[in-house]
């Protein structure tokens, strides 16, 4: 996935980040067994996955309109 525009690549970064993030606490929460951290842990990887799925369709629906646009030029 290519990210030219910095509006996309922006909340890119910050959701890998916080998946990264995710699973050190994860890995924190099993060493520990925490089951409050655990579950914490759990709900924050899936926002941050269905975050970043909801971006990759935003930069597929960006260009196919991107594409439409070009198309009613020629």
């Amino acid at each position: 996935m290519q990210l030219k525009n910095l509006r996309l690549k922006i909340p890119a970064i910050i959701a890998f980040s916080l998946l990264l993030m995710g699973e050190t606490i994860d890995l924190l929460a099993d060493i520990a067994l925490n089951t409050l951290l655990a579950i914490f842990t759990e709900l924050l990887e899936l926002f941050v996955t269905i975050g970043f799925f909801t971006l990759i369709y935003y930069t597929y629906l960006n260009r196919i309109k991107n594409k439409r646009r070009r198309g009613s030029r020629k």
